[in-house]
């Protein structure tokens, strides 16, 4: 009976053994990454001779302004006092003129202008905060980046996607969401639906064919 007894605890020793190296796999670390994209933010600066800026110059400044742009953009034209063309008078003109277009473009734009001695020309500065979709500091898929990259033991599932997935974001402003004020501007259009079906008042018909007379 005694051999029987120290099988039998053998047995439940062994299975408590197991049963504990079981729950200790199902708490191991995974191997997904949990760092995710982030929003940085940075300074865009662009410099221009006024005498060679182009509408689509400012085509191209007013799109990644809408992009990226987290501020208002700062249009300053510098002058030189010592020159007969680059005057104060030429430079408060060009920047009306510039800001006026980026208007039309959609880009509201705060003017000045700066004098520079020796510039002998006008240039115009256009500068605004703005935001870039990071990518996480992580190992990528091997053959992503080069064929020759080799994976090490830290690699994590999902890094690639979501360097990937902060390469193609157009605007990085997104990633913060949307602010809870908005969300009374959709409950106030959901109401006013709801009102006109509340009030009682008759759809009229909308006219079209139909199938039936």
């Amino acid at each position: 009976m005694k051999r029987i007894y120290k099988f039998s605890f053998a047995l439940v020793l062994l299975s408590s053994l197991n049963f504990q190296v079981a729950c200790d796999r199902t708490y191991e670390p995974g191997t997904v990454t949990e760092k995710r994209v982030k929003i940085a933010e940075s300074k865009k600066f662009y410099e221009y001779p006024v005498s060679s800026l182009t509408p689509g110059d400012l085509e191209g400044i007013a799109y990644e302004h809408q992009r990226r742009g987290d501020s208002e953009m700062y249009l300053t034209v510098t002058y030189d006092p010592h020159s007969a063309n680059a005057t104060a008078m030429n430079a408060t003109q060009a920047a009306a003129a510039i800001s006026k277009d980026l208007k039309g473009m959609g880009v509201s734009a705060k003017t000045d202008i700066l004098p520079v001695t020796g510039s002998r020309e006008l240039k115009a500065l256009f500068s605004y905060n703005a935001l870039e979709a990071v990518a996480p500091d992580c190992e990528l898929m091997p053959g992503l980046e080069d064929r020759d990259h080799k994976t090490s033991l830290d690699y994590r599932m999902g890094c690639s996607v979501e360097t990937m997935i902060a390469r193609q974001i157009s605007r990085p402003g997104d990633l913060r969401g949307r602010a809870p004020a908005s969300l009374n501007k959709d409950g106030r259009g959901v109401s006013n639906q709801i009102d006109v079906v509340r009030s009682g008042a008759r759809n009229e018909s909308l006219g079209g064919e139909s199938a039936t007379e």
